[in-house]
């Protein structure tokens, strides 16, 4: 019985003075003061001590683990670890925050742009993992592309293009100012944009909120806990302390293989059962990998972000109308108003716009309905819009992590309700405009190359396989059921004959195809008052060269009546 044990076990860590509590709530200070006293005065404090320091627990002795692993699902993956001096006293000027930043960019002269450059993986994160007294963990997780995770020589070429972006980074003859080495002007651009959050935070749960001040408490000194990002302090000895640790010598890895063949893989886990192998890498393997690290003009800082906002202002305009008068009743919601008369409206089927005066934040948000005949007509046109929908994405990749970074994002995904797609684009007011030129030249005109075509059929048709091996038991259902009511659905087994028959060629005359002629239904929400919900609206039919659709081009999916 675990619980028991857990019980019985002495309560050497359970006192007071190693807790720490937060408290959120819409009381007084007072109020909050006393529920604090009355709920928690009950803790004993035995003065316990402090966990042990465990200064370093992968010296250089015990470096060099590398694990491959044979995943459930279909996936490959390269997870490399360092631990660096711990981080516990410099909550003002972490230096994981700035490596975090650079390593896990995803614009121009990234490590990912570089991986992606070579055909050699699809995604970059990084961060520390693990923060504690004596140590932090930092870590990159690298998505490979589908069945290389087995190829020992692709994980050698990703872990060499890591070590020369690391390189990169200790460029001992870096300019101040410039695009090698550690920049200030990196570290200040990502404090602003931090500074932009902290003024204008997003709702969140209370939960949340307190459970993360409680956390914080144990490392933050109490007056600093609600402290701006712009009282972080630069530290580029500590960032060049870290990157110090950021080498061969002192890397660990693991590896998600799904192709590697398991009589290969000794090792079975008692629980789960899944197979692996480790070993670890010797001094010539380690001294090999910090050779094969060449420099390279591909790699360099982040530029400048042109989407960072700097206009707040919260746009005038009439109250919202709910059911006809301006007080909401309960459960009511504001309706949309129709823009019939905005610049442009001829060319769409639609335009309508909701100012919002409740949440008050210098935010707009643009949904638009796409609606093409030639998108979704039969299996062979889905599985080619979702390939054109991957080649949007790709091409827009490094102008929207910029975006991201700058609270701008977008999404264009295959419609639920049409032949089509629908096209989200939202965040500061500020940038939209030239954001939203940005994305609809990106949908316009995407960049196609055979690499990246057989990069992204091969990741279209792992998510085939992964859809229908797995998923879990009501995963399955609820996929039948749909496929039983719907008017239209095609059936994974049809979309991977498709996804195997289609070439380049075919993908970029549907892309000519499907975007002309494009039916557009717009609808404006957020910090906008009527002149620039027209001005968006204008924007958008005129970027796709819209206009309106024959009825019969333009059928809503349907689903199929069941008898009572």
């Amino acid at each position: 019985d675990i619980r028991a044990r857990v019980l019985a076990s002495p309560p050497r860590h359970y006192s007071a003075n190693r807790m720490r509590v937060a408290m959120l709530g819409r009381e007084s200070l007072d109020e909050l003061e006393e529920l604090a006293t009355r709920y928690f005065r009950a803790v004993p404090n035995r003065n316990a001590p402090p966990p042990p320091l465990v200064a370093d627990p992968f010296p250089l002795r015990r470096t060099g683990r590398h694990t491959v692993v044979k995943p459930v699902e279909d996936t490959d993956e390269l997870a490399m670890y360092w631990t660096i001096p711990s981080e516990w006293d410099q909550y003002e000027a972490a230096p994981s925050w700035y490596l975090a930043h650079v390593f896990g960019h995803e614009g121009a002269g990234s490590l990912l742009q570089l991986l992606k450059s070579r055909g050699l993986a699809d995604g970059v994160s990084a961060g520390v993992e693990v923060s504690a007294r004596g140590f932090a963990m930092f870590y990159l997780d690298i998505t490979l592309l589908p069945g290389t995770g087995a190829d020992a020589g692709v994980v050698r070429n990703v872990t060499a293009a890591v070590y020369a972006y690391a390189n990169m980074l200790r460029d001992p003859h870096a300019a101040v100012g410039g695009n090698t080495g550690v920049q200030q002007r990196v570290w200040v651009e990502a404090r602003d944009l931090a500074e932009i959050s902290f003024r204008y935070p997003e709702r969140g749960s209370p939960s949340g909120t307190a459970s993360g001040l409680a956390s914080r408490l144990q490392r933050v000194q109490p007056a600093l806990i609600l402290s701006p990002p712009s009282a972080l302090r630069w530290n580029p000895d500590g960032i060049a302390a870290a990157l110090d640790y950021i080498t061969p010598e002192r890397q660990g890895s693991f590896v998600l293989a799904s192709t590697v063949n398991v009589s290969s893989l000794p090792d079975t886990d008692p629980l789960y059962g899944t197979r692996s192998i480790t070993h670890f890498l010797d001094a010539a393997t380690k001294a090999a990998l910090a050779a094969s690290a060449e420099p390279t003009d591909l790699i360099h800082l982040p530029a400048p972000n042109r989407y960072i906002p700097t206009d707040f202002s919260l746009a005038a305009g009439a109250t919202p109308l709910y059911n006809g008068t301006d007080q909401p009743g309960r459960g009511q919601a504001a309706k949309p108003l129709a823009l019939a008369d905005a610049p442009g409206a001829d060319a769409v089927s639609g335009a309508w716009w909701l100012q919002d005066t409740l949440f008050k934040m210098p935010k707009t948000e643009v949904r638009a309905l796409l609606t093409s005949a030639v998108a979704d007509g039969t299996a062979r046109q889905h599985v080619l819009t979702s390939l054109f929908v991957d080649f949007v994405d790709d091409t827009l990749t490094e102008v929207a992590y910029d975006a991201g970074l700058a609270g701008l994002y977008f999404s264009l995904a295959p419609s639920s309700v049409t032949s089509g797609f629908s096209l989200t684009l939202g965040g500061w007011s500020h940038r939209l405009p030239e954001w939203i030129d940005a994305v609809v030249a990106g949908i316009k005109a995407p960049t196609f190359s055979a690499r990246r075509f057989e990069d992204l059929r091969a990741a279209l048709l792992q998510a085939y396989t992964n859809a229908e091996s797995g998923v879990k038991p009501y995963e399955r259902a609820m996929y039948w059921a749909s496929a039983l009511s719907a008017e239209r659905k095609y059936l994974l087994e049809e979309l991977r004959a498709e996804a195997l028959a289609v070439t380049l060629a075919d993908v970029q005359a549907h892309a000519a195809a499907v975007l002309s002629p494009l039916d557009v239904s717009i609808l404006v929400h957020g910090n906008a008052d009527e002149a620039t919900a027209k001005a968006l609206v204008l924007r958008v039919a005129a970027g796709f060269d819209a206009a309106p659709l024959e009825a019969a081009d333009q059928a809503r999916r349907q689903i199929v009546r069941l008898p009572p």
